[in-house]
């Protein structure tokens, strides 16, 4: 029982936080607005977009994500954080309790879209990395802002790899 109620007292905690913050959520230009404003991807370019949707549970949770070792941003609930990265192997991690890895390969001109989702773990709420198509993503992300723009990835200056090529 006394299992029970910790477990209750810490989801309704989670869920009051996301509603006190829910005034924090992201305000940058949507979406549907921000794309076309993006420069066209060229062979030496593929797109990343990293989205989060607006879900009470877990909205105070906002976790950093990295992007082959480097912040690329926080995951904000109704936000949208885009990145221009070199063609091939790249791993983004997402971490709260337990961090959450998703490797991936981009081909030139490919743009990929992720969704992070929170759920509870046993102490603190967790995030899924989950890779989404262009049209599933497309419902999802239009009404989401942007809340952080990166410089045009340049293939002058290639980030750094490792033997993986990570």
């Amino acid at each position: 029982m006394h299992r029970f109620v910790k477990r209750l007292c810490t989801v309704v905690f989670v869920a009051l936080s996301g509603v006190a913050l829910s005034a924090c959520a992201t305000s940058g230009p949507l979406y549907k607005d921000a794309k076309s404003g993006y420069t066209v991807l060229n062979k030496d370019t593929a797109r990343l977009y990293v989205y989060r949707n607006v879900n009470v549970f877990g909205d105070a949770i906002q976790p950093s994500v990295l992007l082959d070792g480097q912040k690329i941003g926080d995951a904000r609930p109704g936000g949208f954080m885009t990145k221009d990265i070199a063609p091939g192997k790249h791993m983004l991690n997402v971490s709260v309790e337990t961090t959450k890895t998703y490797e991936f390969t981009a081909k030139p001109q490919e743009e990929i879209y992720v969704r992070l989702s929170p759920g509870m773990g046993w102490v603190a709420a967790r995030v899924h990395i989950e890779p989404v198509s262009a049209q599933e993503a497309a419902p999802e992300i239009a009404e989401l802002h942007q809340q952080t723009s990166f410089a045009p990835y340049d293939s002058d200056t290639k980030p750094s790899t490792d033997k993986n090529g990570h």
